[in-house]
């Protein structure tokens, strides 16, 4: 194949530099079905020569033969922007596929008070030259959707909310909790603590997932091994490992619903005099670099955050080409990372 020098490259160029037609470049540029149907190595053939050509589509003509703006939103609570591991990752998957289907991603930071998401979406969408937003998460008794989103009409993901009427993307929560205190109870840890944070959408799902272990293996439930505060790093004092023992609680492990939970029960258990795994098991939730720099190192369930968001933005593309799409909420499922904090001896 020799080499293209020019000022800009075209979609007719890429096609020649490796042997195809260019409706085959589109269809892979844009992630098409029709893309599927090619052969393996014609696709990678093509995505190859993209890569060595450095080629990036025309944004300006892209919009003036489509009449769209190739420009999407991303509307997020500000504790998950700045504390929020696995929303980081998200937030990184659907940026790389925004930029490979040849989208701009503006981030939209609201507070959580009541009413601000609202808010946040009528400012971008009448201020911005937006074509399709993703909404994470939804305020509690809140859907700004037929008021905001629909009166513009414009297409939208949820993120990270379970929401059976729109196209929604959210991880396996109830599994993923299941999953971890089943790994705590098959090894012989019997009086399993929770502490997160409220008992409502994904973190009450996880909660469900607790309560589901704890049956299906026919332990009892005692309320009192269950402590819930506020979210966020920052607020998470030591009042739950101290709430669990100045009540006289018994217990041999913890499932902590977030890593920045599991972190400071860590700091509170030694505070305490108490030994983790030996005395305490400990499994977390999100397993990004924290559990693995804890010491002990946690082990934890993890969430595939890239490949969400890489779903979730293919999903919203193909709202935006006219794709006939019925709501679909699709669960991605998660996995359980095994370190030393839980004790069974099994590390990666």
């Amino acid at each position: 194949m020799t080499p293209i020098k020019k000022s800009r490259l075209t979609q007719a160029d890429v096609a020649k530099f490796c042997g195809v037609s260019r409706s085959t470049v589109a269809a892979v540029m844009r992630n098409r079905h029709e893309a599927n149907m090619l052969h393996p190595k014609t696709r990678q053939k093509v995505l190859n020569a993209i890569k060595e050509l450095g080629y990036r589509p025309n944004m300006a003509g892209v919009a003036l033969r489509g009449g769209k703006k190739n420009t999407v939103a991303l509307a997020i609570p500000n504790m998950q922007a700045i504390e929020g591991a696995i929303a980081c990752k998200i937030l990184q998957g659907i940026g790389d596929e925004a930029s490979r289907l040849g989208y701009n991603l503006i981030l939209s930071i609201y507070d959580e008070t009541p009413g601000r998401l609202r808010t946040s979406l009528s400012h971008i969408l009448k201020e911005s030259r937006i074509d399709g937003v993703f909404v994470y998460g939804m305020e509690t008794g809140s859907d700004p959707r037929e008021s905001v989103l629909e009166q513009f009409n414009c297409p939208y993901v949820v993120l990270d909310r379970h929401d059976t009427s729109a196209n929604s993307f959210t991880f396996d929560n109830v599994g993923g909790s299941r999953m971890a205190v089943e790994h705590l109870i098959k090894n012989g840890r019997r009086k399993i603590a929770i502490i997160g944070y409220r008992k409502e959408g994904l973190f009450g799902d996880r909660y469900k997932g607790y309560r589901q272990a704890l049956e299906n293996a026919g332990l009892p439930f005692d309320s009192k091994l269950c402590v819930y505060q506020q979210p966020g790093f920052f607020n998470i004092g030591p009042h739950a490992i101290l709430k669990l023992l100045a009540d006289g609680c018994k217990f041999d492990a913890l499932f902590c619903t977030s890593e920045p939970v599991a972190m400071k029960s860590l700091q509170d258990l030694a505070k305490a005099g108490l030994e983790v795994p030996k005395d305490v098991a400990i499994v977390a939730y999100d397993d990004t670099m924290l559990s693995e720099m804890a010491v002990p190192p946690l082990t934890s369930v993890r969430e595939d955050g890239e490949l969400l968001g890489h779903l979730a933005m293919q999903k919203l593309d193909a709202l935006l080409r006219g794709e006939s799409i019925r709501p679909e909420a699709q669960v991605i499922p998660v996995s359980l990372t095994v370190r030393e904090s839980c004790g069974c001896g099994k590390c990666d």
